[in-house]
């Protein structure tokens, strides 16, 4: 297991004490190293150099990890892997957009926009090129789902219970859907259906168009988990430690299985296995077929983080502060990263890379196939949101109500 790095070993890019301003008028480089270096080596080799002046390139405005549509962990499958072009040496900060408040949702990136969600609940369209406010919409109470951008259209959910449906290019209102409880449920629409969870304890279908409600469905206890599509299914967790498979169609349940006693992560799906962390401190791997669980990884302590998976392994964050990395096959560790506090936030895949953002102040980068690291960057601020990843871009926010673009 890679262990923490000591107070010698610092972070590669930390905000200066005299302010964040500051990183703004400077280039860091790092020197490169072998591949794999031991992790006192990406301390000692990492060399800063200053310059007085540097600027933030406004080019590109419309490349910056363009994608038609920005769905909560990469895909319909959850699996947390972005297709982009990775952060391997982290260069500095492009940018950084204050928002009113703190950011805990992970924001999406479209079309060269980013779109984020604050606890005032104010949702802001930003340039991913120059961090430039385009545009905001003010719902009634925080934002606290992943939004996603879809067709056109701008999902996300509010701490009254309410999901939106926004033109993400001009914000005008397609409609509003009210649940019973607050919605930390990412929504993904799929053939023109929008499906979410809510915490009044059900799983919601609603028509894309209309917003009109097609078909709920009971779990015994509030559901924080985003939903994961595949084929004619979607898989649910909810904290009554059940995951749901449920017919996209018609809203019958087709099995459910109960893998411990509370589930707030959501499951990313591979090769027809389901890998879904609980508060029982486990990844679980289920048949996405039937339910029948194929084996269990511990972890230290309770996973409330979504999985990623990319070419046969698992990642997963654990409350016990380490990242590990799993075989899909077997649940056998690959590797294990130490990092000083919980981490709540779901790892995030860009090409050979991994990133997680730990409750320690620190969003880290690591070799996916090594878990060696790569590097790290401080803010001070211990909670957050999850990464974002863009073509040579990464983006998360904290509760200093910063959204923060490195590069």
């Amino acid at each position: 297991m890679n262990a923490a790095p000591s107070s010698a070993a610092a972070a590669a890019w930390r905000i200066p004490e005299s302010g964040i301003d500051e990183v703004l008028s400077c280039t860091v480089l790092v020197v490169s190293m072998p591949r794999n270096p031991p992790i006192w080596m990406v301390a000692t080799a990492a060399v800063v150099v200053m310059s007085q002046s540097c600027g933030t390139s406004s080019e590109g405005a419309a490349s910056e990890g363009a994608r038609a549509d920005s769905i909560f962990r990469g895909d319909l499958r959850r699996s947390g892997v972005v297709s982009v072009r990775p952060v391997r040496t982290l260069r500095g900060l492009r940018w950084r957009f204050r928002a009113a408040r703190g950011i805990a949702a992970t924001p999406a990136l479209a079309d060269g926009i980013v779109y984020v969600g604050d606890l005032s609940g104010a949702l802001h369209a930003v340039e991913a090129a120059s961090g430039r406010e385009v545009w905001s919409f003010q719902a009634d109470e925080e934002i606290s789902s992943p939004p996603a951008v879809i067709d056109g259209t701008l999902y996300f959910g509010t701490g009254d219970g309410t999901v939106y449906a926004l033109d993400s290019r001009s914000r005008q209102l397609r409609w509003e859907f009210r649940t019973g409880a607050k919605v930390g449920s990412s929504p993904v629409a799929v053939d023109g259906t929008v499906y979410f969870g809510s915490n009044d304890r059900h799983i919601y279908a609603v028509d894309a168009n209309s917003g009109k409600q097609k078909w709920k469905v009971a779990t015994g206890k509030p559901v924080w988990a985003s939903p994961t599509i595949a084929g004619e299914v979607l898989y649910c967790g909810s904290t009554d430690g059940f995951v749901y498979a449920i017919a996209l169609a018609t809203g019958g349940t087709l099995w459910k299985t109960r893998v411990g006693e509370n589930i707030r992560s959501t499951a990313a799906l591979g090769d027809g296995v389901l890998h879904v962390g609980s508060t029982d401190g486990h990844l679980h791997a289920l048949s996405a077929s039937n339910g029948r669980q194929l084996w269990s990884f511990e972890t230290g302590g309770p996973v409330h983080a979504p999985v990623a998976r990319a070419d046969g392994v698992a990642y997963v964050a654990s409350l016990d502060g380490r990242v590990y990395a799993v075989s899909a096959a077997d649940g056998s560790r690959v590797w294990a990263y130490q990092t000083a506090s919980e981490i709540h936030n779901g790892p995030t895949v860009a090409g050979d890379v991994v990133y997680v953002r730990s409750y320690d102040g620190h969003l880290y980068a690591f070799d996916a196939a090594s878990g060696d690291l790569l590097w790290r960057f401080e803010t001070r601020e211990p909670w957050g949101s999850g990464p974002a990843a863009g073509d040579g871009l990464v983006l998360f926010g904290a509760s200093d109500a910063i959204l923060y673009a490195l590069q």
